[in-house]
Order: structure tokens, then C-alpha cells, then sequence
């Protein structure tokens, strides 16, 4: 294909929700078009069809990918109606390879044209939260091991990351000033709900601070747990299974019973019977 860019081609064929799910159009302040569950289903569609056609992706299909944020509170749990993009990590084995790399980003361009998208609506800048190659690769192993598929066609398959990291980088994106407070707040809410079971298996606050899956060593802010908290327990869109229920708690540890335990909003002891991870 000389002369031609990597992803060029001769051919180019191409949780239940409530009533009215909100739309946080202001998520990363940018007044980008949205994506809709249905505007996803059709771009991942049509992206799965020029990964096919292009020599070098189709060489090594199917490509996988790992996404989070967003685009799960969206299309897996439909607890919001659109998304700004679809941040990706895309699988490290076709990142170092340029060819490869670059014909991937090249059919997600043609798509982003193709659908009159963003031209970014699908991308990998969330690289810079695992900054570290060594992280990223762990993460998207472990990801694609759990199996939880948001996509799978013919040349693409794109995997949900762990709702722990999923969490993680929403807490770390609360507090800051350029993203919409309300949009990192839903979602970390919405991830919580499942992660704790709608709140019958809540997490401690020190699980919280301590998360650090992109290896920074940096505390998560306790003002963003307790945001995270507080949302939490307000219940905003009044969904009956977490009525009453917690999903970030202070665990203490009883040396007798060596156990932990927490009180739940009635003043009642709790004792912890799961892991704490």
C-alpha cells in the first residue's frame, strides 16, 4: 500500500433504566455531539466492517479493545442516554506496532466520517490516567480475562474494563475543574450501585483511598469519596433497590470477633461477611 495511508482501502463497504434517563451534555465541557446507545451500535458495527476491509487490521482480527467510563454507564447499565466518546484501551499488542496502531485509529476516522461523528468519538487518551505501559497491559488483560463483552463481531471485540477501575477514575475526575461535576458523579454512583450489589455489600472508605490501579501511589481525595457518598445515599433518581442503603461506609475492626463491621443508616451493627478487596 504504498503511498497510501495505513488504514486506506480500495473498498469501503461498509440495569434497567427510569422513564426519562438524563443527558449530561456539559461532561467534559466541549459541546461535542453525543452518542446515543443506538449512535454506538451502529458505529461499532461500522467500525467492525473497516477493520475487515483494511490489510493490516484485518491481518490480525479480531482487534480488541477494553472501554470505561461512559460509554458502560450508557450502553451496559443505561443509566444515562449518551456519551461524549468511547475511551478505549487498545490491546498493547497492536500499539506497539505502528502499522497495526495506526491502521486501528485510521477505521475509526473513517467511521467518525462515514457517521458524521466526532472525529475522536472512539479514542485512547485515557492512556494518560495508565500512564504506564506495564499498567495499561495488566488492565486490559485482566479486563478482557473477566469476559464481559460491550461488543463482538467478526474483526472487533470490545471488552468492559473492572468497575473497580471504572470507579477509580471517576472518583480521581470528580473534583476536577474542568469536567462537569454532575456527569463523574452520576457514573461513580451508577458503577457503585452494582459494584456493592445496589448497596447490600458497600465499600469501606479505606478500600476507597487506597484504590490505585494506575500505579500513581497518590490517595483518592476523601472529598471525592464523600461526594461520591453523599450522592449515593440521596438517591436522586429515587431507584427503590438502593432505598435506605449505603454504598461507601467506615469499616472499623473488631480484634475479638476479627472481623469488620459498619453501621447502616438505622444505627445497626453490621457484620461484614464478603472480601474486602
Amino acid at each position: 500500500m504504498a503511498g497510501s495511508r495505513p488504514g486506506s482501502s480500495s473498498s469501503s463497504n461498509g440495569g434497567a433504566g427510569h422513564s426519562k434517563k438524563p443527558v449530561y451534555n456539559k461532561g467534559p465541557k466541549s459541546g461535542k455531539k453525543l452518542l446515543s446507545v443506538k449512535d454506538m451500535d451502529t458505529a461499532f458495527e461500522h467500525l467492525d466492517q473497516e477493520l475487515g476491509l483494511n490489510e493490516f487490521s484485518a491481518a490480525i482480527a479480531p482487534i480488541r479493545m477494553v472501554t470505561l467510563g461512559g460509554s458502560i454507564a450508557v450502553k451496559t447499565f443505561k443509566s444515562r442516554a449518551a456519551t461524549v466518546d468511547v475511551d478505549v484501551i487498545v490491546d498493547p499488542n497492536i500499539e506497539a506496532v505502528s502499522e497495526f496502531y495506526d491502521a486501528v485509529m485510521w477505521c475509526i476516522e473513517k467511521v467518525a466520517k462515514k457517521n458524521k461523528l466526532e472525529k475522536n468519538w472512539m479514542n485512547d487518551q485515557c492512556k494518560m490516567f495508565f500512564q504506564k505501559g506495564a499498567v495499561r497491559e495488566r488492565v486490559f488483560l485482566e479486563s478482557v480475562g473477566h469476559d464481559n463483552k460491550m461488543y463482538s463481531g467478526k474483526h472487533l471485540e470490545i471488552y468492559t474494563v473492572d468497575l473497580r477501575i471504572a470507579l477509580e477514575r471517576k472518583l480521581r475526575r470528580v473534583l476536577d475543574p474542568d469536567r462537569e461535576e454532575n456527569i463523574d458523579l452520576a457514573d461513580a454512583v451508577c458503577f457503585l450501585k452494582h459494584m456493592t450489589s445496589y448497596g447490600t455489600r458497600p465499600l469501606g472508605i479505606h478500600q476507597c483511598q487506597s484504590m490505585d490501579y494506575n500505579g500513581h501511589k497518590l490517595p483518592v481525595p476523601n472529598e471525592a469519596i464523600r461526594m461520591v457518598q453523599q450522592r449515593f445515599e440521596k438517591n436522586e433518581d429515587n431507584d427503590p433497590q438502593i432505598q435506605g442503603k449505603q454504598g461507601i461506609v467506615e469499616m472499623v475492626f473488631d480484634k475479638n470477633q476479627n472481623k469488620w463491621y459498619y453501621k447502616n443508616k438505622q444505627g445497626q451493627t453490621v457484620w461484614v461477611t464478603w472480601k474486602l478487596e
